[in-house]
């Protein structure tokens, strides 16, 4: 496991914030998905190999509870269920996830899309371009850090 950039356990919204993305955090709230271990662990491979600044929080990886991705205090991406990954996206890749076999997840909010890691129609999203397109539509989305130049 990665685990310079893992939070394991503790609260949400000590990570994001909640008033920027309140669907997303009620959702989790209300369904407190798991997630089976190799979805996880793909997500967490994906963004180390795609994303730079990053923190992935799960109330419980031993439990297999979600694993969210979060940078810059807004959640880009989720692990939940067997083998689902949900993901933020700008209009324009929405619609690029939609024509490659995503579906809508407006549970979570605008721009969010769902798609199934091992199952479903082929070939598959890449996970590796979505998470890099999510990780770029959080920082577009979110400011700066404080002190941070502009």
């Amino acid at each position: 496991m990665i685990t310079d950039h893992v939070q394991d356990g503790g609260e949400l919204t000590d990570f994001m914030d909640k008033r920027a993305q309140p669907l997303f955090v009620a959702w989790l709230a209300a369904h407190r998905p798991s997630a089976h271990g190799d979805v996880g662990d793909a997500l967490l491979r994906g963004a180390d190999a795609a994303c730079v600044e990053w923190t992935a929080f799960s109330p419980s990886y031993r439990s297999f509870m979600y694993v969210a991705l979060i940078t810059r205090r807004r959640a880009f991406a989720l692990a939940w269920n067997m083998q689902t990954v949900s993901l933020c996206l700008a209009d324009p890749q929405v619609a690029v996830a939609l024509a490659q076999g995503c579906a809508l997840h407006e549970e979570l909010g605008t721009g969010w899309v769902r798609f199934d890691l091992w199952l479903g129609p082929t070939p598959r999203p890449d996970l590796k371009f979505f998470l890099r397109a999510a990780y770029a539509h959080a920082h577009a989305l979110a400011p700066p850090p404080a002190g941070a130049s502009a």
